[in-house]
């Protein structure tokens, strides 16, 4: 059970772009806003977009010297993967299923719980509280920005309008909101992925080009 739990908290971390501002002359939505929320949640989570998507996170826990590992995502159709040097995940996002290897152990588990977190933004964690914060610009176009927040963390995502994910932060949900998650993205591309790569039976393989593996500048 430990194992499975670990497996699945790394499927929050998302590859996205760097920092957004503002964008001139964006009118808000209310703070706070669920109708808003949910609009943006579900389009990350039905998106048809075509994508492959390529990045650098940063991750500080409590206790832990600060670590940064690429990261990579790809879409097409109904079909997800996500893959870090130690995750490997293929999901069907309209389906709702999903298979998800530890590199390390070989230990493969499957279920919803893995589309959940794999498609889109991630809905296994019980939020109580919702919020629109706006609309962002950030290096690969606008996006609205939600913030989820739960038990544990607060959570910031940027949305593109066909539904990918092109920036997040993740906090701590203590007094001084420390930062946990940071991710740039390195390279955005529209091309289709190679269909073989959505196959439960890929996941012994990596389909990130090596370019991809070496850090950039920063990081």
């Amino acid at each position: 059970m430990r194992a499975k739990a670990t497996l699945l908290a790394l499927l929050i971390a998302s590859p996205v772009a760097g920092d957004a501002a503002q964008a001139p002359g964006a009118s808000p939505a209310p703070a706070g806003d669920p109708a808003r929320v949910l609009e943006v949640l579900e389009r990350t989570k039905l998106t048809r977009a075509t994508y492959s998507l390529f990045g650098w996170t940063s991750v500080s826990e409590p206790g832990e010297a600060p670590r940064a590992e690429w990261a990579a995502e790809f879409h097409s159709g109904d079909l997800h993967r996500v893959e870090t040097p130690g995750t490997r995940v293929v999901a069907d996002c309209r389906a709702g299923t999903g298979f998800a290897l530890s590199v390390e152990s070989g230990e493969v588990i499957e279920g919803p719980g893995v589309a959940n977190a794999a498609c889109g933004i991630n809905t296994n964690r019980v939020f109580h509280a919702a919020e629109y914060v706006g609309r962002v610009q950030t290096e690969f176009g606008p996006a609205d920005r939600v913030r989820l927040t739960d038990d544990e963390m607060i959570r910031d995502y940027d949305v593109s309008p066909d539904g990918v994910l092109l920036g997040s932060t993740f906090r701590a949900g203590d007094e001084e909101e420390t930062q946990i998650l940071l991710s740039e993205t390195v390279d955005l591309l529209r091309d289709a992925p190679d269909p073989d790569m959505f196959d439960p039976e890929s996941l012994d393989r990596s389909f990130v080009p090596e370019a991809y593996r070496q850090a950039p500048s920063g990081f």
